[in-house]
């Protein structure tokens, strides 16, 4: 019996050593790997994913995402037997790819599934096509689908308004019907010689699209500028010629003009021409010398304003020897040189001696100028140069047909704006800019612009020194008083009136020079 048991308790040992032998050795095999994975578009922020699970054993799925070249990262972990994942939150008309796997308990992967591309919905992407057959009151656009944007094209026209980047907002819009195929609209009910901003659009679920904006201006009158002739020192001849109405009655029609670019009807610097198509002519009078002024023909009607092609001339000026052009002004009965002579020669074509030693100028007896502390650069261009009387003694000094001014001219120039007392006032440049403050009285309502270029003394005593710049201006007239003197006349900071010199100014002394028309 003994032998019996011994053999009995043997059996079970190996049975049950065999047993945990197996158990050791047994391993779990890796998921199959998942196919036919399938990504469909769901909205502009929707991905949905879907694949045939293969595997009996797996634990679960791992949802692997990219972007362009970037590296696969897991963005999910579903159950096991999950045959879909939705992936949202994502941006508008991306492209992403995708793969999945298996794993199951002992974390064992299956291999990767086939591989899937999709992008998100994005709006419509389009162009708006060239506006054509444009009249007074229409036009022609369009607009061509090149990308639907994933989805399908629920509504299509084109948008536009006298303000840029018009939407679909406005009643002012076509309505062309659905899907992506080209489309062509007609833009109506529009205002003569009006500018416009079109665009083409597009809608589907995700959104309205836009194509580029194009801006078209609305039939007119066809009116051209006749080119500025005549140009005289306050007036020139200009007009327009009206070949076609755009559809309305012309009403009115002339020229506009001013000293800055763009003039237009609201201005006060116009003619009124009559009315009707055809060719006019325009004066433009009251001008200034020596200035560039902007000019259009205009014509209107019920429909707008249409405005000719945009000309400049400019008004001309007194021109010297040097080739230095001088702006005139008409004071009263006498026409003035409206700036300080700058001369380097007499109108005889013969140099004028230039001296700028101190020694030097107060010795002279014969025509001599100089600058300002001998700084041509600083003073030519603004204050002119100085003489002295023997140079106005040449009667030379200015451009033929003018003269310095006598005395008596002078006089006739203060009483007509209203005396000695106030004149000056009314002759002196405004603001502090060459005037030392408080440039008293100063309007300049004569348009003389009288600056304060100083002076240059002639005696021993003054050694030929710069004086008085910014404080006073002196001008010489053609009167002599004496042998050594002449009359001169002077404005100066500190006063609205004009000083008169009745002892005379030693001759050697250099003065500013003005000229009058002979």
């Amino acid at each position: 019996m003994k032998k019996i048991d011994q053999v009995w308790i043997y059996s079970i040992l190996i049975i049950v050593v065999g047993l945990s032998s197996c158990s050791d050795d047994e391993t779990i095999p890796a998921p199959e790997a998942p196919t036919n994975l399938v990504a469909t578009v769901a909205s502009e922020n929707q991905i949905d994913l879907s694949w045939t699970d293969n595997s009996g054993n797996e634990t679960g799925f791992k949802v692997e995402r990219k972007t362009g070249s970037d590296s696969y990262i897991v963005i999910s972990t579903t159950g096991e037997n999950v045959t879909t994942y939705s992936d949202n939150n994502l941006e508008q008309g991306k492209t992403y790819s995708y793969r999945i796997y298996a794993f199951n308990s002992n974390d064992a992967p299956s291999p990767n599934s086939n591989e899937v591309i999709a992008t998100t919905n994005d709006i419509p992407v389009l162009s708006t096509t060239v506006v054509s057959s444009i009249s007074a009151f229409s036009a022609v656009s369009g607009g061509n689908i090149s990308n639907g944007g994933g989805s399908s094209i629920i509504a299509k026209g084109i948008v536009w308004s006298s303000e840029p980047n018009p939407t679909i907002d406005l009643t002012t819009r076509t309505e062309d019907g659905t899907g992506t195929d080209s489309y062509t609209s007609d833009v109506t009910d529009l205002l003569w010689t009006t500018d416009y901003y079109v665009r083409s659009y597009a809608t589907n679920a995700t959104g309205t699209g836009y194509g580029d904006e194009i801006t078209f201006t609305t039939g007119q009158a066809t009116i051209e500028t006749v080119i500025p002739n005549d140009i005289a020192f306050f007036s020139a001849l200009s007009g327009g010629n009206i070949g076609d109405n755009g559809g309305y009655p012309i009403t009115s029609r002339g020229i506009v003009w001013d000293v800055e670019p763009g003039p237009t009807i609201d201005l006060i610097t116009k003619t009124e021409d009559g009315t009707g198509t055809g060719g006019f002519l325009s004066s433009l009078t009251d001008l200034a010398s020596n200035v560039t002024y902007y000019v259009k023909s205009y014509a209107t009607s019920d429909g707008g304003i249409a405005y000719g092609q945009e000309l400049e001339f400019t008004t001309s000026g007194l021109e010297d020897i040097d080739g230095n052009i001088y702006p005139v002004v008409n004071i009263g009965t006498q026409l003035w040189m409206a700036e300080n002579l700058k001369t380097t020669k007499y109108n005889n074509g013969m140099d004028i001696p230039l001296e700028t030693d101190n020694a030097g100028w107060v010795g002279l007896t014969t025509g001599a100028y100089c600058w300002y502390d001998n700084d041509e650069t600083a003073n030519k261009d603004i204050f002119g140069a100085l003489y002295n009387w023997y140079a106005v003694e040449t009667n030379n000094l200015c451009p033929t047909g003018w003269h310095v001014p006598t005395d008596a001219e002078w006089t006739t120039l203060t009483d007509f704006l209203g005396g000695q007392s106030v004149a000056g006032g009314k002759m002196k440049a405004t603001g502090t800019e060459y005037w030392s403050d408080p440039n008293t009285e100063a309007t300049n309502e004569s348009g003389f612009t009288g600056l304060p270029g100083g002076n240059r003394e002639g005696s021993q005593d003054g050694q030929g020194i710069f004086n008085f710049m910014n404080n006073n201006g002196d001008w010489w007239s053609s009167t002599e008083k004496d042998v050594s003197t002449a009359f001169p006349r002077n404005l100066a900071w500190d006063t609205g009136a004009v000083n008169v010199e009745p002892n005379g100014t030693l001759k050697v002394v250099g003065l500013s020079c003005r000229c009058i028309k002979d």
